[in-house]
């Protein structure tokens, strides 16, 4: 296999986002989370920035440490949803706010979409729909 075609992705999606589909309407437009996306990079800078002092001594908690990440992610990588509700079945407008709503409440949704935001074949140029397209519909 060729190396370009093995590591060669798809620079507009990294930045625009791809669709990842949960089934049941639920679809979510992410962006690359990585130096690829110029946006993650710099709400990375500025998110972590008050926090490196306790990151290089290790005083920063876990759980302040996810927080961070989630907004970093809901600044900077996810773009768009539809069909999302929150638990009593209302539908939630796409915001910021409830982007890190959902996130913090949902962790295993985070680290779902974190996984393929960060992995290089969601955004591969002959493939970058493939992954997003079977997600939740297994």
């Amino acid at each position: 296999m060729s190396l370009y075609k093995k590591f060669k992705t798809d620079k507009k999606a990294e930045v625009e986002g791809i669709e990842l589909d949960f089934g049941d309407g639920v679809v979510f437009k992410v962006a690359r989370a990585g130096k690829s996306n110029p946006a993650f990079a710099e709400a990375s800078r500025k998110r972590l920035k008050p926090w490196l002092f306790a990151i290089k001594t290790n005083t920063m908690s876990d759980e302040q440490a996810n927080l961070v990440m989630v907004k970093v992610f809901a600044d900077s990588v996810i773009l768009g949803w539809e069909g999302v509700k929150d638990e009593a079945g209302k539908e939630l407008k796409f915001t910021h706010e409830n982007v890190v709503k959902i996130l913090t409440d949902l962790p295993d949704l985070f680290e779902d979409i974190k996984e393929y935001a960060e992995d290089k074949d969601s955004f591969n140029a002959d493939t970058h729909g493939g992954v997003a397209d079977t997600l939740g519909n297994s």
